[in-house]
């Protein structure tokens, strides 16, 4: 019996591959303190996100300003071991993860499915 992975079920794996690494890898890790201010550049677009941070809880609003308009998203979620997970209800999700404490990067994911890799410096 051969296995194939489509793109699709690739892409959809991922986020739990990287969820059971983090959960596997969490002893030992540095604590990130991502709280404040963050910006990043996405399909034409700026986005601005105010994260507030408890333990490894966060939460927070992320504006995003582009030619068609603006919109905000409050969101919550978690880092855990350098990696983020961040969801808005019915709306985005993103997940990433830390390259330093004033830099991060992943994938912002649409209500649609579509997927935007992302950028972000501390301001």
């Amino acid at each position: 019996m051969t296995l194939r992975l489509t793109l699709s079920m690739i892409l959809i794996l991922i986020p739990f591959l990287t969820m059971i690494n983090a959960a596997e890898n969490t002893s030992g890790k540095e604590e990130w303190d991502i709280s404040g201010t963050w910006e990043a550049s996405a399909k034409g677009g700026q986005i601005v996100v105010k994260v507030q941070q408890n333990g490894n809880a966060i939460s927070g609003v992320a504006h995003h300003n582009h030619s068609a308009g603006s919109a905000s998203y409050p969101f919550s979620g978690s880092i855990v071991g350098g990696n983020i997970y961040v969801s808005v209800p019915g709306g985005p999700s993103f997940t990433g993860h830390m390259i330093s404490q004033n830099s991060a990067a992943g994938v912002v994911r649409t209500a649609r499915g579509r997927q935007i890799p992302v950028h972000a410096s501390r301001k």
